[in-house]
């Protein structure tokens, strides 16, 4: 199995284990300090985007600064669409907040991913110029 599929498939998990949890009404762990929602939403919406990212890395060396941004804006994306469902869960609200976290998560991990693949991967210009889920 191509790694493009691997990862789309555990992209596709991961949104699923989040919609899973927006549409309990209290989703169970302690709470350890003020805040830590938001360091949550940051962390799983980080995860989505790194998702995302090495799916449109495929078999590439190392994933471009475009892919990252395009992996971090379909997370914060994802994020959006699971305010707004949350915002029919009974118990739960939509709050900007949290979008904004999910967003910060999002393009922190990205950037994080394109500038770790940099150090560690080909120069610019030899990197695959294929576009990603070509």
């Amino acid at each position: 199995m191509k790694k493009r599929t691997v990862f789309a498939l555990l992209s596709l998990g991961w949104m699923a284990l989040i919609f899973s949890a927006s549409s309990v009404r209290d989703v169970p762990g302690p709470d350890l300090f003020q805040g830590q929602d938001k360091l949550m939403h940051a962390a799983v919406f980080g995860v989505l985007a790194l998702l995302y990212a090495r799916t449109a890395r495929g078999e590439a060396a190392s994933v471009r600064l475009s892919w990252a941004l395009i992996a971090a804006v379909a997370a914060a994306a994802y994020g959006a669409l699971d305010e707004f469902h949350q915002s029919f869960v009974p118990g739960r609200d939509a709050s900007f907040a949290d979008l904004a976290a999910d967003g910060a998560g999002a393009f922190l991990a990205a950037w994080i991913h394109w500038m770790w693949d940099r150090r560690s991967g080909e120069p610019d210009s030899l990197r695959s110029s294929d576009p990603p889920f070509s």
